[in-house]
């Protein structure tokens, strides 16, 4: 008898620990680089793919090929693996880049899991016979990590076209195989990050960007040697401005618009001879700053002329 009691009593303890999480969102695989989403009911509500143009990220569709989302790697993409074996702590942001969630690696229960301000709401771990990842929702919390996250407003025409060669053949099944459509997003979710960029400009020119999304702000300055020279000493013509840049194209590039103050000197007669004097007037500037994920080319004119560079984002 008493060894019932124990038997039964763990059982109970098992149920009740089993019921503090529920599955909630399937990641199935397709590829290294893909992966479709489904609900607890085996629907199909969405796909995870890598942002080819900057692999620290994989963006997140609907299945009307909306985006909705993104993850942001605290590790560099390699090809030839998949997401999750990164084992990154990866941050989820939603389409206006608000926080979702962010997905921490446990190394000690192999799985992922996931925080929201400070408070875990659930965990992802790989299911290596059903060869899927499974994320588990903690149901004594009103927070769901992908609850409003593959909503469409309305019914969609089609679900996919031309599926990956390895989807339909993979999956044996008496229901009809997806079709996977083009992933093409709507609007190009922009840059999030810090950027520091170098350009020709009459001289060396730096900057510093904070990207958020459809907008950034930041900081200009070139410091050169002056074309004036008095008695051998060290002349210098300097700037510093604040620009703004806002998104265009569905943010594939932010139109840039800087002022400040700008600094030089020049020639002037005095009683004793020729000496020099410093002027101060506004600076200005205005461009194009492209995005190419990692990567951002630019080209603007200001009170120098034209300047062009490179800048890098982290």
């Amino acid at each position: 008898m008493k060894n019932l009691i124990s038997v039964t009593f763990l059982l109970l303890c098992f149920y009740s620990f089993s019921q503090d999480y529920q599955l909630d969102v399937i990641f199935e695989r397709l590829d290294n680089n893909t992966y479709i989403i489904k609900n607890y009911s085996q629907k199909t509500v969405g796909f995870l793919r890598l942002n080819f143009s900057n692999k620290n990220e994989f963006r997140y569709f609907n299945i009307n090929n909306d985006l909705v989302g993104k993850e942001l790697l605290s590790k560099v993409y390699r090809d030839g693996i998949s997401l999750f074996d990164l084992k990154a702590t990866t941050e989820v942001l939603n389409s206006l880049g608000e926080p979702i969630h962010t997905r921490f690696w446990d190394e000690e229960q192999g799985r992922f899991n996931l925080f929201l301000d400070g408070e875990e709401i659930g965990y992802l771990k790989n299911n290596k016979l059903k060869k899927q990842w499974e994320y588990y929702k903690n149901t004594f919390l009103d927070i769901d990590a992908y609850a409003n996250f593959f909503k469409i407003k309305s019914k969609p025409k089609v679900i996919f076209n031309d599926p990956p060669n390895n989807y339909a053949t993979n999956k044996k099944q008496k229901t009809k195989s997806l079709k996977v459509k083009k992933f093409r997003s709507k609007r190009n979710i922009g840059i999030y990050g810090t950027g520091l960029s170098v350009s020709e400009n009459n001289g060396m020119r730096f900057g510093l960007d904070f990207f958020s999304g459809d907008n950034s702000i930041g900081l200009t300055m070139r410091v050169v040697s002056s074309d004036i020279v008095y008695n051998d000493d060290p002349l210098y013509d300097w700037d510093i401005g604040v620009t703004y840049g806002t998104g265009i194209l569905n943010n594939l590039a932010y139109m840039k618009f800087g002022l400040g103050v700008y600094s030089y000197n020049y020639d002037i007669m005095e009683s004793f001879g020729p000496f020099y004097d410093i002027g101060i007037t506004a600076y200005y500037s205005f461009g194009l700053q492209i995005d190419l994920g990692v990567f951002t080319p630019e080209i603007y004119y200001n009170n120098m002329g034209i300047g062009y560079g490179i800048g890098f984002v982290f």
